[in-house]
């Protein structure tokens, strides 16, 4: 009995996946209030053959960027790498009372740290893109400005490492514990 039991759970469980699409629906779907642009992600579907069905995965490829100003769009990758954006982040404004740097709406507020007593400023015209390689299972960190130009991968990393961004400081740091003993590394934000 629990043979069949395992395998009925097996294949619903198959079944289940097949099809199934995968994406974050908040990565990014709004306008920055700083530059008025909108962003949206590209999606892909791949075909995915399993041992009982197959379907179609869903991934987030890509970012659109458009400019209302203009009616266009750019992309920021522009190629066909099979990646999935996890997140993508953004200053958008200062927030006066508070004396801190606010971001894109869909951003984790997780990841960013030590934002008080932020002397005023305008926002960065930068955006940072979290995306985990399909192929190589690491995870990047990409920055760009936020007309989509200028990209640059910044850092390719394991699941072993933490990352926030340092607003005070202007840095991307990355944590990763060996043995008894913390590595940090600091990055340009």
């Amino acid at each position: 009995m629990k043979f069949l039991l395992s395998i009925f759970l097996l294949i619903f469980s198959t079944q289940g996946m097949t099809g199934m699409k995968y994406y974050h629906e908040d990565i990014i779907d709004e306008y920055d209030r700083a530059t008025g642009l909108y962003f949206n992600v590209i999606e892909k579907k791949v075909k995915e053959g399993g041992f009982i069905s197959s379907g179609h995965l869903t991934y987030s490829v890509d970012i659109n960027i458009f400019d209302p100003k203009t009616g266009k769009s750019r992309a920021v990758f522009k190629d066909n790498t099979l990646r999935r954006i996890e997140r993508v982040w953004f200053e958008s404004d200062y927030d006066a009372d508070k004396k801190m740097i606010l971001f894109n709406e869909s951003s984790r507020y997780g990841m960013i740290k030590n934002n008080h007593n932020i002397t005023e400023r305008p926002p960065k015209n930068k955006l940072l893109i979290a995306v985990y390689n399909i192929k190589s299972k690491l995870n990047e960190l990409w920055t760009a400005n936020k007309q989509g130009n200028d990209l640059k991968k910044i850092k390719t990393f394991n699941s072993d490492y933490s990352w926030h961004i340092d607003i005070k400081n202007a840095k991307i740091r990355f944590v990763k514990q060996d043995e008894n003993r913390l590595n940090i590394e600091s990055l340009d934000w």
